[in-house]
């Protein structure tokens, strides 16, 4: 049986618990805390007529806009090279409870806005197994 949408939001939001001073928010928040981490996008594609499926996961990692220097700690915490970062953190799920989890893109850094205050931003794209 698959994981439910909760047990992969879950289940991705304790694996970035382990990354140092990051504030993890499991679903989309009106005000957060940075650096921060949000599972902002979940998404099933059904594959067969007995619900199989395919699903991917987007977590949001979001840094003050305090400072153009806070786009250094954006890279730091995106670097796929670099243990402690959310992508280590997320490339490390494997099994947790039925789910598994890999990074397929890095990007989209940009500003966004969460509750009225704007924030530089990037997008990890995952694909998940359950």
């Amino acid at each position: 049986m698959s994981a439910t949408n909760s047990e992969i939001r879950t289940v991705i939001a304790a694996a970035l618990d382990a990354v140092s001073g990051l504030h993890v928010y499991a679903y989309p928040v009106d005000a957060i805390q940075t650096p921060a981490a949000v599972v902002t996008d979940l998404e099933h594609t059904f594959t067969t007529f007995e619900r199989g499926r395919e699903s991917g996961a987007e977590v949001t990692v979001v840094v003050s806009k305090s400072h153009v220097d806070q786009m250094v700690v954006l890279d730091r915490l995106l670097d796929t090279d670099r243990a402690g970062s959310v992508v280590d953190a997320l490339e490390g799920i494997t099994d947790a409870n039925g789910v598994s989890v890999s990074v397929i893109t890095v990007g989209g850094f940009n500003e966004i806005i969460v509750g009225d205050v704007a924030y530089y931003a990037a997008t990890v794209v995952m694909k998940v197994w359950t």
